[in-house]
């Protein structure tokens, strides 16, 4: 049973499967899909931006540390227009607009999870 990100109805999934337990790491990195993987890539930078956006007000450093990050692994994705934005908000916290950086973020947040 599971429920699917952002509904609240509980899903019932259902099915016969093979499991092969193995220690080769090729088999094991072969067996990734690239969607599921971008997808999961993007719901961690979204959950760092909502942590930063978070932290924001007690902790600038440490805040511009992790979306910096966030623009580097966005970047490295060619996710090129959400780097751009995250972009933005940090040079909103060089200027001081603190709280339009945080805006910022969660702009950015939501076009990762959508």
């Amino acid at each position: 049973e599971f429920t699917y990100f952002g509904q609240t109805q509980r899903q019932t999934l259902r099915a016969d499967l093979v499991v092969e337990f193995t220690t080769d790491t090729d088999k094991i990195m072969g067996g990734i899909d690239p969607v599921v993987e971008a997808a999961m890539r993007d719901e961690d930078i979204a959950a760092n931006l909502r942590r930063a956006a978070q932290m924001m007000s007690s902790d600038v450093g440490t805040a511009t540390m992790i979306i910096q990050q966030a623009e580097a692994q966005l970047n490295a994705a060619g996710r090129s227009e959400d780097a751009t934005l995250v972009g933005t908000a940090l040079l909103k916290i060089q200027r001081g607009q603190t709280e339009d950086a945080t805006k910022t973020l969660s702009v950015a947040e939501f076009e990762l999870e959508r």
